[in-house]
């Protein structure tokens, strides 16, 4: 059994203190709580909001139609999903040209302007020497679990249109 506050600690640790994302996760724990008729957070209802994927009212496709909202290109999806799966946390401006190059279409500018908008948005931070990492050190885990391959498949139909 967790405290309150202990469980809106634990639920600024897995949002990374975004504050969208610890609003609608900590709406979560309240409805979850609420319908057991309890007061009290418990640490599976925190490790249940985690892990749930229904796709009506998760956290994680929240966090994936917040994703959408800000990143309209489907080319920043795309990329911002490859890199997570391919390489995890944080990769070189040089892999996100190599991935650009997998589509045909893709400008540099194009390559350029999504790293801006990734990064102007926060889901990207960069760092010296060319490199990005993700501002939410879950979101690779996050994004591999919205869809993954399937999705990336969908996102290149979606460009060459």
């Amino acid at each position: 059994m967790l405290t309150n506050s202990f469980a809106f600690r634990v639920s600024l640790l897995l949002t990374h203190s975004d504050p969208a994302f610890v609003q609608y996760f900590c709406m979560r724990l309240q409805k979850r709580v609420g319908e057991r008729g309890d007061s009290v957070v418990k640490i599976m209802d925190v490790e249940e909001i985690f892990k749930d994927e229904d796709p009506s009212d998760s956290f994680i496709n929240h966090v994936k139609g917040t994703l959408e909202m800000n990143i309209e290109d489907p080319f920043g999806r795309y990329l911002m999903l490859y890199m997570a799966i391919s390489n995890g946390r944080q990769f070189t401006y040089l892999q996100a040209k190599e991935c650009a190059q997998l589509l045909p279409s893709i400008s540099e500018d194009r390559l350029k302007s999504n790293l801006e908008i990734l990064t102007v948005t926060s889901v990207l931070r960069q760092l010296p020497a060319h490199v990005y990492e993700f501002s939410v050190p879950d979101y690779p885990s996050i994004l591999s679990r919205l869809g993954g391959t399937d999705n990336i498949e969908l996102l290149e139909k979606e460009i060459r249109q």
